[in-house]
């Protein structure tokens, strides 16, 4: 049987796949923003952070094709789950993405918690680019 923090890092390890499909989807305000707890924080290269707070506040965002141009491929490399506790712990990576013919490399970290419902959330993402950064 499983440790409980082996299960917890393969939860955390799918839910970043899924928040990296949602970056990728058409419909991102579909497939990402479930993903985001309320107060989720989503810091970008080259760009102010998001939040509910901020203007425009990251469900706007998100939701708006001029603005939120979604990858056309990503790969995840060396993952690195820590678990904080039974509800908390963040995953650390190597991203190689590329989206209109332009190749991007950035260093990520996302916090994930867990709800009252059991649901890991994203509560904040950040993206740092590597030294290739963008092509």
């Amino acid at each position: 049987m499983p440790r409980l923090n082996e299960r917890i890092e393969t939860d955390i390890k799918m839910k970043e796949h899924a928040f990296w499909a949602g970056l990728s989807s058409r419909s991102p305000e579909e497939v990402l923003l479930p993903l985001l707890a309320p107060d989720c924080v989503l810091h970008l290269p080259n760009s102010p952070p998001l939040s509910s707070d901020t203007e425009p506040a990251l469900e706007e965002a998100v939701s708006d094709p001029k603005s939120f141009k979604k990858w056309d491929k990503y790969d995840l490399e060396q993952m690195h789950v820590t678990v904080i506790d039974l509800m908390a712990a963040f995953v650390c990576y190597h991203v190689s993405a590329s989206r209109g013919g332009k190749d991007y490399e950035a260093l990520c970290t996302t916090v994930w918690k867990q709800e009252a419902d059991g649901e890991w959330k994203a509560a904040c993402h950040t993206q740092t680019l590597s030294p290739h950064g963008y092509d």
